[in-house]
């Protein structure tokens, strides 16, 4: 019981700190330097993912090596997130296809 206590009161604290920020972020209007700094932050979660996802395996097929070049072209020409995310799964399952 004590363990159904203690994972409800992390979720609790994580869910009020993340909407805390959301709340007091959004009354305020940001400087330029920030939204400049803030534009990266969307292709370095994706390289983060990607190179999470082609570390994890223990070899890299051709099919995600194309993948990830796919999605990080996306990513690099200026594609949202989740354009760049869909272009590079469709490039994978391409690539799955056809190697």
């Amino acid at each position: 019981m004590t363990d159904l206590l203690v994972v409800l009161a992390v979720a609790v604290g994580s869910y009020a700190l993340r909407t805390s920020f959301i709340v007091v972020a959004g009354q305020r209007t940001a400087s330029p330097a920030i939204v400049a700094i803030l534009d990266h932050v969307k292709p370095a979660a994706l390289a983060a993912l990607a190179v999470t996802a082609a570390s994890s395996h223990e070899t890299l097929t051709p099919a995600h090596a194309a993948a990830l070049v796919v999605a990080g072209f996306a990513a690099y020409k200026g594609a949202g997130l989740l354009t760049a995310l869909i272009l590079g799964m469709l490039a994978l399952a391409a690539g799955s296809l056809i190697i």
